[in-house]
């Protein structure tokens, strides 16, 4: 039963040193342990706004510093909300009780019952904070609080079966009763999926208005500009789902609305297809505007137009000014690089101009292109990826 003591005969072949007093056993592996707390505290004796303590929990004993979130002052017998940053982190879940002595560990200062565990480092003293911890301290069931932590949050499960100590099977049956969501790691209620995609559709209608003679964003780079602190992977699932629900449509990798068109027109469209020709003919090499024009009797203006046109369209791409790539070459040659990096730190401009057969003008060139759009960064004398997912379509 709860509380009750056993003896417990652990069959494990390790030393019997490793283990000290305070330590926990776990039938499934636990959260990262927390160094800041939020406790609603009932003091013995005055209290200031700040103070170092001993804290002790359960058979756990570390110092750390006590602080008052809403008065500066405390008189004996009151409760109130307060801040425990700790020494050394432990491993607390909400409804937990806590003894505090003062810094001599000589008087017990009050009790307190951990409210929330990982507290923010900026904006703890604001009203709708306050509003959300009292809201916390009434709610009297893990069904009632789980609701408060999925307020215009997204939080990871294992989060929430450390924070109630839940099972995942009682998570499940608890958001299912809640009608919140779950995907993969991920819990979110509807109001959470809302604002998510809500942010999203008006960051590239923004973007749209901003830079009409666009296509649209990759998918990486909307995630930067309408929800960066948020979780990515759930993002890329909520982007997803707006394409399946045909809110937003993707062409040639980009991501736009569904109203939003650039195309050529038919005399564009004829010239379009001589011009893939010819970079077919250079096996996917990049081309100058003036050799093109050469090639194909334009005018060099003209063609510098065409092809800036094109690349608005997601069919080409200027690595410099006036050199084009065939986008889908680019999204090639970004995949091969993640094949090339596979296995080790990352790679020098040599060795991806030996496997694309470039010369080493173009490769760095291209290579260098990778840098500015945040796909790579150079770390030395070799190239390492900074972020994967810019060229997955």
């Amino acid at each position: 039963m709860a509380g009750q003591r056993l003896a417990l005969n652990i069959n494990l072949d390790f030393d019997r040193t490793l283990i000290e007093r305070g330590d926990w056993l776990f039938s499934q592996p636990p959260a990262k342990a927390t160094d800041r707390v939020t406790v609603w505290l009932e003091n013995q004796i005055p209290l200031n706004e700040s103070q170092p303590v001993h804290i002790y929990h359960a058979a756990s004993h570390t110092t750390g510093k006590l602080t008052l979130l809403q008065q500066p002052k405390l008189v004996p017998q009151q409760h109130a909300l307060a801040e425990l940053i700790l020494e050394q982190p432990l491993f607390l879940a909400h409804g937990d009780k806590i003894i505090l002595r003062n810094s001599n560990s000589t008087a017990v200062l009050g009790g307190a019952k951990v409210i929330e565990i990982h507290s923010p480092k900026r904006h703890k003293r604001t009203e709708a904070r306050f509003d959300y911890l009292r809201q916390l301290i009434q709610a009297e069931t893990a069904e009632k609080r789980t609701a408060l932590y999925l307020q215009n949050h997204a939080v990871e499960a294992e989060q929430l079966m450390w924070i109630e100590q839940l099972t995942n099977a009682q998570l499940n049956k608890i958001l299912e009763k809640n009608g919140d969501i779950r995907f993969q790691s991920w819990c979110f209620n509807a109001d959470y999926r809302t604002q998510q995609t809500s942010k999203l559709l008006t960051a590239l209608a923004q973007y749209h208005e901003q830079h009409p003679d666009q296509l649209g964003l990759g998918k990486a780079r909307l995630y930067r500009i309408a929800a960066l602190n948020q979780p990515e992977k759930l993002i890329y699932h909520f982007i997803d789902e707006l394409l399946a629900e045909n809110q937003l449509q993707q062409t040639r990798g980009w991501l736009h609305t569904a109203d939003h068109k650039i195309q050529f027109n038919e005399q564009e469209r004829a010239l379009w297809q001589q011009v893939l020709e010819q970079f077919e003919q250079h096996n996917g090499q990049a081309l100058w505007v003036r050799d093109l024009a050469g090639l194909l009797g334009q005018e060099e203006s003209a063609m510098r137009n065409f092809l800036y046109k094109a690349g608005k369209l997601g069919y080409l791409t200027a690595v410099v000014k006036d050199r084009f790539f065939l986008t889908e070459n680019i999204y090639a040659t970004a995949r091969l690089i993640k094949q090339l990096v596979a296995g080790k730190e990352g790679f020098s401009v040599n060795e991806l101009r030996d496997v694309l057969q470039f010369g080493r003008k173009m490769t760095v060139q291209l290579v260098e292109y990778f840098d500015r759009c945040g796909f790579l960064r150079r770390k030395g004398n070799i190239h390492v990826l900074r972020d994967a997912d810019v060229f997955d379509l």
